[in-house]
C-alpha cells in the first residue's frame, strides 16, 4: 500500500494527463442508471486504508436498500471481512431508524428518526455503494480521462486546505463506468498530504435488480432482522432509557461546576485545577475500544504529565469498581482513574464510549467520539496548541 501512495504521488506531480470535459449526455446516462436503483439487491466491495493505520480494511457488502424520494435507506445489510469472509456486523433498517450489530462486541447500537434525521441519514448513506450516491453537481467536477472498448474513466483532483488556506493534502478520485449499463462498476480515491495518506475502494461485484412490489418485503424482511439485532445487548441503553437526564453541552461551554468525585477514595473537584488543561476519559473496564485506547492514552500522559496537562480516566459505573485495580494493573495504566457516578455522566452528556473531553481552564475545548487508532497526534496538536495559548 506504501508503494501505491508513491506511485501515485509521483504520477500526480509529474503527470500530464490531458483530461477532457465530460459530455452533457454521459452525465445523464449515469445519473439515470443510478436511478434505477429504487430498489435492488447488490454486492460490493469496499476496501478502506485510514490515515494513521498501516494496514487495509477490507469489506464485503451484501445489501438489499431501497430508495425513497432523494434519498437511500438499507433494507438489510451483511458485512464480512473480505479475507476470512467471517461477518463483522449486520445493519437494518425501517421507516423510524437503523439498527446495527457489530459481532466484534456483540452489542447493537441504534439511530432513530426521532432523534436525529441529519445523523441517521448520514449513516444510512455511510453504508450504501458510494458511487450511487453521486449528484448531477457532483459529476460536474469531474473530467472525462480515458475509455477503452468497455469502461469510461472519469477524474477529479483537489487540493484540500484548512481555514487558513494552509495545503492538507491532494485528492484524486477516478470512477469507472461501465459502456453498456452506464452503472459506476468502482470508485477509487487516493488522499497525499504530509500526514493524511489515505484510500478508499468501492468495486461493485454483482447486483439484481427488483421490481417496485418488491418495497414492501425488503420493509418486511428489514422488521424482522431488527427484531433479531434488538436481542443482542444494547450498546447504548443509557442514552435510551435516560436521554432526558443528559445535559447537553458544547465546544466553550464552562464546565468548572459539577459535583465531587470519588478519586482513589478521596474526596477531589475538577474545579480545584485552576488555570489547567485536563484530558478527561470516560470509559468501562468491558469496553474494547476503551482498552484500545489506553497505549496512546498512556503515551500522552507520560509526555504531558510535567507541562501542567492532566489526564484522567472516569469511571461512573460502581459495579465496574472491584474490578479497577485489576484492570489498571492488567492494562499497565499510568494515568490516574477517578470513580464516580452516572450523574457525572449526565452532567457531561457522556452517551457512548470511550469519550474524550479536553478541558482548559474550566471551559470545554474538545470532545472526541469513539476511538479511532492513531487519535494521540490529533490530541497532541490540540494540547500543543493550548499550551502555547497558555
Amino acid at each position: 500500500m506504501r508503494n501505491l501512495f508513491l506511485l501515485f504521488t509521483f504520477c500526480f506531480v509529474f503527470s500530464s494527463t490531458v483530461c477532457a470535459d465530460i459530455p452533457k449526455d454521459l452525465i445523464k446516462r449515469i445519473l439515470n442508471a443510478n436511478a434505477s436503483f429504487e430498489q435492488y439487491q447488490i454486492k460490493y466491495e469496499r476496501k478502506f486504508k485510514y490515515p494513521l493505520e498501516k494496514d487495509t480494511l477490507s469489506e464485503l457488502f451484501n445489501s438489499v436498500i431501497y430508495r425513497t424520494d432523494v434519498e437511500y435507506y438499507i433494507g438489510y445489510q451483511q458485512v464480512n471481512y473480505l479475507k476470512s469472509n467471517s461477518p463483522r456486523s449486520i445493519i437494518a433498517s425501517n421507516t423510524k431508524g437503523m439498527y446495527r450489530v457489530n459481532f466484534s462486541n456483540n452489542c447493537h447500537y441504534k439511530t432513530m428518526l426521532a432523534d436525529n434525521e441529519t445523523l441517521l441519514i448520514k449513516n444510512l448513506n455511510a453504508n450504501v455503494y458510494k458511487p450511487l450516491l453521486y449528484s448531477k453537481a457532483d459529476l460536474l467536477k469531474f473530467s472525462e480521462k480515458s475509455n477503452d472498448s468497455k469502461y469510461i474513466y472519469l477524474e477529479k483532483t483537489d487540493s484540500i486546505k484548512d481555514a487558513k488556506k494552509r495545503f492538507i493534502c491532494v485528492e484524486k478520485t477516478i470512477i469507472c463506468i461501465d459502456k453498456q449499463t452506464y452503472l459506476p462498476v468502482s470508485e477509487e480515491q487516493f488522499s497525499v498530504g504530509k500526514t493524511n495518506n489515505q484510500y478508499s475502494l468501492y468495486k461493485l461485484i454483482d447486483y439484481t435488480l427488483l421490481d417496485k412490489l418488491s418495497y414492501k418485503s425488503i420493509l418486511k424482511t428489514a422488521d424482522s432482522f431488527i427484531a433479531i439485532i434488538k436481542t443482542f445487548p444494547d450498546g447504548d441503553s443509557i442514552k435510551n432509557s435516560k436521554k432526558d437526564l443528559y445535559q447537553k453541552i458544547k465546544i466553550g461551554d464552562t464546565v468548572t461546576q459539577i459535583m465531587a468525585v470519588l478519586f482513589r477514595k478521596a474526596n477531589f473537584k475538577f474545579h480545584e485545577i485552576k488555570d489547567s488543561i485536563v484530558l478527561l476519559d470516560f470509559f468501562y473496564t468491558t469496553c474494547a475500544p476503551c482498552i484500545a485506547a489506553i497505549p496512546e492514552l498512556n503515551n500522552l500522559y507520560s509526555s504531558y504529565k510535567n507541562k501542567g496537562v492532566f489526564i484522567f480516566g472516569i469511571n461512573a459505573f460502581e459495579n465496574d469498581w472491584s474490578n479497577i485495580n485489576k484492570y489498571v494493573a492488567g492494562h499497565q495504566i499510568l494515568y490516574p482513574i477517578i470513580e464516580t457516578n452516572k450523574q457525572t455522566l449526565y452532567n457531561f452528556d457522556v452517551t457512548g464510549f470511550p469519550r474524550l473531553l479536553i478541558i482548559k481552564n474550566g471551559v470545554l475545548v474538545k470532545i472526541v467520539y469513539g476511538y479511532t487508532k492513531g487519535v494521540t497526534e490529533m490530541l497532541k496538536t490540540n494540547l500543543d496548541q493550548l499550551l502555547i495559548k497558555s
